[in-house]
């Protein structure tokens, strides 16, 4: 089906008012705006197959530059970066000391970060490759805070471009439909969460890609690249290593993995302290123990009183799936499905499941059988924005629960009822 001139101009006008919208008028305490704008939006993105791809190219660019000024209303993680990017600009080592810490030493004076941040009594828990981002933005725009937005963003946009080009080139290599790369390049919660809110699962994701770029070629070697960067922004992808052993000969698995693990070490060198290790450690301790939001699984663990074995649980499936079904001579598993796949043990099994955390699942669902359920799940999770929506915050259960069955419901329906050919 061909659409005319004057309809894309239309939609890409509605597309442009549309993520203005929500770039600057709709904040995280009006749940229902959200929900509202982005079902449309996310509609528009799994019909953008049969959209001409220069336009879909251009228009996806078009709503990106246009959050560049934007300040993140769905997110405060962003004075974190800055916090901790200024503090590696001054020399300091931002695992060594708590921000409220920093502030009463007179190691930095930024009040007003100090007290929009949600962690100002909390180590941080980035990882160096992502803390090196941080000091990007702090030496780029010092004490400006909108300049170093401008700058990320300027990063991110570029590391999305990125994401989208792997994302066509793989799936014409595995025989998919490269049109679905044109999901996630307009998918509402990619742009919202990577551009929008500077959250760095999108680099997690380019790692990944570049993972998957060579890890089937000649140069295997070449994919621990992209390990280091997904490890070094995330540290999740460190759960792919066991899989490498059981579908590559032994010897390029050691390489990648001695590669991939040594450059992570060499980056983590400079920031290497007793103060470091123990203040990381506290930090990840405070993360996995005390802090819930929207978990499935978890939950039920949790109801069951049996909270504590839900993380051993997740990191046993995960390995004994690489033990028995990912096996070298298994013709299906592919290493997107494979990685599809860690990914979401570990996120079935997590106590903590953001909205942006299932954007790499989904990015690596359009490799399934459910690429427009992958897609469906990176977009219904903006329901946990229902949490802001009273003060104190709480969490409804009712809507985690709708949440997950929609999924669940989305994908028999996209494997018994033919859904997935809107999107051809």
């Amino acid at each position: 089906m061909k659409i005319g001139e004057k309809s894309l101009w239309g939609l890409g006008i509605s597309l442009i008012l549309g993520y203005f919208i929500l770039g600057y008028y709709t904040p995280r305490f009006l749940p229902i705006t959200l929900f509202a704008l982005t079902s449309l939006l996310f509609l528009i993105s799994c019909l953008s197959t049969r959209l001409p791809e220069p336009w879909v190219e251009k228009i996806g660019l078009i709503l990106r530059i246009s959050f560049l000024p934007a300040l993140p209303l769905l997110s405060d993680d962003f004075y974190r970066f800055a916090w901790d990017g200024l503090l590696l600009v001054k020399g300091v080592n931002p695992y060594e000391y708590l921000p409220i810490e920093a502030y009463h030493l007179n190691l930095l004076g930024e009040e007003n970060w100090l007290n929009q941040m949600n962690s100002a009594h909390y180590p941080t828990v980035y990882p160096p490759v992502s803390q090196a981002f941080f000091g990007f933005f702090g030496f780029l725009a010092g004490e400006n805070l909108y300049l170093g937005l401008i700058g990320l963003r300027l990063l991110f946009i570029g590391f999305d471009w990125a994401n989208y080009s792997f994302l066509k080139i793989l799936l014409s290599r595995y025989q998919i439909n490269p049109k679905f790369a044109h999901i996630y390049w307009l998918h509402p919660m990619v742009i919202l969460e990577f551009t929008g809110n500077l959250h760095f699962e999108a680099l997690m994701i380019t790692g990944l890609l570049v993972f998957l770029l060579f890890i089937d070629g000649k140069r295997k070697a070449w994919s621990a690249s992209g390990l280091v960067m997904g490890i070094g922004v995330k540290i999740i992808p460190v759960l792919i290593l066991p899989f490498l052993f059981r579908k590559l000969p032994f010897k390029d698995a050691l390489k990648i993995s001695i590669l991939s693990i040594g450059l992570v070490l060499l980056i983590s060198l400079p920031f290497l302290s007793s103060e470091m290790l123990s203040n990381w450690q506290s930090g990840l301790e405070l993360y996995f123990r005390q802090f819930e939001f929207n978990s499935s699984l978890f939950r039920l663990f949790k109801f069951l009183g049996l909270s504590g074995l839900a993380s051993y649980l997740s990191l046993g499936l995960i390995l004994a799936l690489a033990i028995l079904f990912f096996s070298k001579n298994t013709r299906h598993r592919i290493w997107p499905k494979t990685i599809f796949f860690i990914l979401f043990f570990q996120i079935l099994f997590s106590q903590m499941a953001h909205p942006w955390y299932f954007l790499p699942l989904f990015c690596l669902g359009l490799f399934t059988r459910f690429p427009l359920t992958s897609a469906f799940a990176g977009w219904v999770m903006v329901l946990t924005y229902t949490t802001y929506a009273q003060i104190p915050y709480q969490q409804i259960g009712a809507v985690v629960f709708i949440e997950y069955l929609s999924v669940l419901i989305m994908a028999f329906a996209e494997r018994h009822i033919g859904l997935r050919e809107i999107s051809k």
